[in-house]
């Protein structure tokens, strides 16, 4: 198992590639299925949403709503993350559930 810091350095990254492509496909739904399944860990779902995943993650469905992968991939990670009182808030404030609704 990964320590602490080791996830959090591989969510940083995982992010900050999603950033630097957002309209490249293949990037948005891998980093999309890392993060879901690294959003199995609670400690993990908490990272990605205090490092701004949240709002990165629903802006890649918004971008890619006719790529079913991706769009499945985020669904999958929103519904961890969303286990996190926190993450539920951000989800909500960033308007996710539009998003959610859309899928």
């Amino acid at each position: 198992q990964q320590s602490n810091n080791d996830a959090a350095a591989n969510i940083l990254s995982i992010l900050a590639s999603m950033q630097r492509y957002p309209n490249h496909v293949p990037t948005q739904s891998k980093g999309l299925h890392s993060l879901w399944v690294l959003s199995w860990d609670n400690d993990n779902a908490t990272t990605i949403g205090r490092l701004g995943g949240i709002p990165l993650l629903l802006n890649s469905m918004r971008l890619h709503s006719n790529t079913m992968t991706l769009q499945s991939n985020g669904i999958a990670a929103l519904q961890n993350l969303a286990m996190d009182c926190q993450n539920r808030d951000i989800i909500t404030e960033s308007e996710g559930v539009a998003v959610i609704v859309e899928v």
